[in-house]
């Protein structure tokens, strides 16, 4: 920006024609790429995935995606698995950037004028100030990640490069030697060849191994090598014709590099790990080649405008165009009846168990991250009392396609909304305790006598969502203690306590517990997941800690409880909503389905482990064997009778809730432990 908007004079004149060429090279190419992906999408996107390609699209041709689509998990941990304009964010800071940054350069230009270090120091002052605004928000990964704000010290640092560059003088020449004798010296070391060289092996060091786990020290020390690399002035292979010639199509290859990934990821059947290298490398040759058609085609189309006039007829007949096509993909949107089991079964209404405790609109006044909303209460309960119609009738039960659509929707929305009532209803019960300010608390009185105490992560609210009905017969009080991610026999390296230190608050409970069931997932051992921030573990955790880190847990757990449940590793579907939606119109309901001794292998390494260890008063439960079949060596995500048992790749729909509530009902009573 600094280099464009010092090479000429100042002016109001200038401005604008530094936004005529910023706005003739961006956004016509852009906009025609949005048509392209709309009629892409069109032809291999099932009908109901267009209202959210739809919702995406308006945000990302107002250039607005990193305000408006923002993931509601945070970027890395996206609930669409496949947004076709994600990617645009980006774009998005760029341009709004341009807004701003022509009132950077006056004030630092005039400020330059008084004093040189004035218009430095201003400018740094700027970029440590954003800096710090990221730091200070990176607990809202969105704002962070993708907010302009978070993002002006890294344009402001190119900014700096540029305008402490040493000018040329316009003029000079090198003086030539008059004979071969008075041939210049050459230098037998070329550091800052070397220098450059260094910098390329720490950035690509940088990216693949992140020195810390915080990210924006890591976002800040790769900027600053790239910032560095650019500011040396010695040519490397970076410079050859062919690297030069690939960051002139580089644009091109941005906008149309990510609609190719998600579209080609949806439609191929690639496993979890994604695709093989024959499928990598024709999806690359396929980006590349397209990217120079494209590039080459704007580059002649940008000769013939050369003026506002003509960019601005451009860009109206782009607008009309897009406006277009979204129309003819809204006209064939689906019109689904989402109303779950209406046609089948008459469902029975009296079951309470999902009844609030407290008027709606109370619990709606309690603070937390996100309230609860009021009006989410009746679709809650309808979805438990359908699904316990379902289950009663799951032998002779056969969904439609919206139905069971509706229930993998529905399924996810009470994941959230659901603990979210449940826990302010513990708030407005018990007021603000380290119970009730835990992300995932919930308590619910039963008809039996028995008190059990659930622990774990996300993986516990499926169990606990499912003995709510399940097992109300049999309990007195059912709690749930919970939080996202953590794994409480995971000791971190340094650390004296496992996370979360759920022992020492077991420890407290005010009942004695008759049961304790600790439900996890495992996965994280094995991969890093964005949405966990305490992961990953070192390679050899499994094989060289778990084990004494898990014997350790159990035996202090075991003095807590009459009956501790421990669980084997979870399997991993690769579950994917949209992937139901299209599998279903297609009739390829065994493709969502996975296989059962492939998930054994991946989980057998953890499940030796926890075989291995030693408490007489716990229990190990697979709660994954009523979704494998030894048969067909196949695990169902989806049942034959169009059933969804998963929402995503390892929690489940309220109809999987029950199911592993049922198995470990048979488990117990198989122990015998809980009934003596």
């Amino acid at each position: 920006m600094h280099n464009i908007l010092s090479s000429k004079e100042f002016t109001t004149q200038n401005v604008i024609t530094f936004y005529f060429r910023r706005v003739r090279r961006i956004v016509p190419t852009y906009i025609s790429v949005l048509i392209l992906t709309v009629f892409a999408s069109i032809y291999f996107f099932v009908p109901s995935e267009y209202p959210t390609i739809l919702r995406e699209l308006s945000s990302a041709a107002s250039f607005t995606s990193n305000i408006f689509n923002l993931p509601a998990q945070g970027y890395f941990a996206i609930k669409n698995a496949f947004p076709l304009f994600l990617h645009t964010w980006s774009l998005s800071v760029e341009l709004q950037f341009y807004l701003i940054v022509p009132g950077i350069y006056y004030l630092y230009h005039h400020l330059q004028e008084v004093n040189k270090i004035a218009g430095i120091g201003f400018v740094m002052a700027i970029g440590l100030v954003s800096l710090g605004y990221q730091v200070y928000n990176r607990e809202d990964v969105n704002l962070a990640h993708m907010g302009l704000f978070s993002r002006v010290w890294q344009f402001l640092i190119g900014f700096l490069v540029n305008a402490l560059q040493p000018k040329q003088a316009e003029g000079l020449y090198q003086k030539l030697p008059l004979h071969e004798e008075e041939s210049l010296p050459v230098s037998t070391f070329n550091y800052k060849f070397v220098i450059k060289y260094i910098l390329v092996i720490a950035l690509l060091a940088q990216l693949y191994y992140p020195i810390s786990s915080i990210a924006y020290f890591n976002r800040f020390l790769c900027t600053l090598t790239s910032a560095l690399f650019i500011m040396i002035k010695e040519k490397t292979f970076l410079e050859s014709s062919v690297v030069v010639y690939v960051g002139d199509v580089s644009y091109s290859i941005y906008l149309l590099h990510w609609p190719g990934i998600i579209i080609a990821k949806y439609v191929a059947d690639w496993e979890v790990d994604g695709p093989g290298i024959p499928e990598g490398t024709i999806l690359i040759q396929g980006v590349f080649v397209t990217s120079i058609l494209v590039e080459k085609a704007f580059k002649d189309l940008s000769a013939c405008i050369t003026n506002w006039p003509r960019l601005l007829f451009v860009l109206f007949v782009l607008y009309i165009a897009l406006g277009s096509s979204a129309l003819f993909m809204e006209s064939l949107e689906p019109q689904m009846s989402l109303d779950l089991l209406s046609s089948q079964l008459q469902f029975n209404e009296t079951n309470n168990t999902t009844a609030p405790q407290f008027p709606l609109a109370e619990l709606a006044k309690i603070p937390m991250a996100k309230p609860f909303l009021p009006e989410m209460a009746e679709r809650n309960r309808n979805l438990i009392e359908k699904t316990i119609t379902m289950y009663e009738h799951r032998n002779n039960l056969t969904l439609t396609n919206d139905e069971a659509i509706a229930m993998v929707a529905d399924s996810e929305i009470h994941r959230d909304e659901g603990q979210r009532q449940c826990r302010a209803e513990l708030i407005m019960k018990l007021g603000n305790t380290s119970f009730s300010n835990q992300f995932i608390a919930c308590q619910v009185e039963g008809t039996g006598d028995k008190e059990i105490l659930i622990i774990g992560n996300s993986l516990a609210l499926d169990l606990f969502v499912g003995m709510r009905t399940r097992w109300r017969h049999l309990y007195k009080r059912l709690s749930i203690y919970a939080d996202l991610c953590v794994i409480p026999i995971y000791t971190p390296d340094g650390a004296t306590k496992p996370e979360g230190d759920f022992l020492s608050f077991v420890e407290k409970w005010d009942r004695p517990i008759d049961t304790l069931i600790v439900r996890h997932s495992y996965y994280q051992f094995s991969q890093i997941h964005p949405d966990c921030k305490n992961v990953p573990m070192n390679d050899d955790y499994v094989a060289k800690h778990l084990l004494k880190q898990a014997q350790e847990f159990y035996n202090q757990a075991s003095r807590l409880a009459k009956l501790v449940v421990m669980g084997f590793a979870e399997y991993e579907s690769g579950f994917k909503p949209q992937k139901l939606a299209k599998a279903l119109v297609e009739g390829k309901i065994s493709s969502l389905n996975f296989n059962f001794t492939r998930s054994q292998q991946h989980a057998a390494k953890v499940n030796d482990v926890i075989a291995a260890v030693n408490c007489t008063n716990c229990m190990k439960v697979d709660f994954m064997a009523d979704f494998c079949s030894h048969v067909t060596d196949t695990c169902y995500a989806v049942t034959e009778h169009r059933i969804p048992m998963f929402v995503d790749n390892v929690h489940l729909t309220v109809f999987g809730d029950f199911v592993i509530a049922d198995l470990l009902l048979d488990a117990v009573k198989k122990h015998r432990q809980l009934f003596k």
